[in-house]
């Protein structure tokens, strides 16, 4: 199930839940507490609604919040499944705050469970003592056009605008779009200088990546 798909089941579900209780999306916002405009946009999956807006509606209409979301059956059976769960995070955290500051980042649990692999979308600063390898950091980037260039290549990212939108990513890894002061106050080693061999990036641009990287995008940094 993509992104889109979990929205349309959102969409649906809100719209059958109104339409069988009889109810126009004016009532509904009047005994929400919601705008109507927002009950259509929820329905057409133009938003997501925030978890105050999902909390509300599920009250409304004696569903769960899991059921609008598509991890509840007709008949109560939970889908517990972990990639789901990551989709709804994406969808449900992926709006940028204006006027903030952005890393792209990237985090990928590894397999011994004791290290990690962190990267993100960096700049060249210098080089280091002896000439060998380029140190780089990580850089800010436009939320919205990361955003848009991370779909394209490697699908939605979450957006990660406090700590516990922070802490859902931890357990998932994945791209994201990361608030510069959450990343500076919670995960500040990926701010420290990493160094990276002369050479490396134009080889894995031409073997492995592909025109984002050619057009500057992300450096993986390595193990942490």
């Amino acid at each position: 199930m993509s992104d889109v798909a979990m929205l349309d089941t959102l969409g649906i579900r809100l719209k059958n839940l109104r339409t069988r209780a009889g109810l126009t999306r004016a009532a509904v916002a009047e005994r929400t507490g919601l705008s109507a405009i927002s009950i259509l946009r929820y329905e057409n999956n133009t938003v997501a609604p925030s978890v105050h807006a999902l909390a509300a509606l599920a009250v409304q209409f004696d569903v769960t919040a899991d059921y609008l979301l598509g991890l509840e059956r007709e008949d109560g059976q939970k889908i517990n499944q972990q990639a789901h769960i990551v989709r709804i995070a994406k969808v449900l955290n992926n709006q940028p705050i204006e006027g903030e500051d952005y890393y792209w980042i990237e985090y990928k649990p590894t397999t011994d469970g004791e290290t990690v692999e962190l990267g993100g979308q960096t700049m060249w600063i210098g080089w280091n003592e002896d000439m060998s390898c380029e140190l780089r950091v990580l850089r800010p980037v436009i939320a919205p056009k990361a955003i848009k260039a991370c779909i394209q290549v490697f699908g939605q990212p979450m957006v990660i605008n406090d700590l516990s939108d922070l802490n859902v990513y931890l357990q998932f890894g994945g791209h994201a779009i990361a608030r510069c002061t959450i990343i500076e106050k919670y995960l500040p080693i990926m701010l420290e200088p990493i160094e990276v061999k002369r050479g490396w990036e134009r080889e894995h641009i031409e073997n492995q990546i592909g025109v984002l990287y050619k057009n500057g995008g992300v450096i993986w940094t390595g193990m942490m």
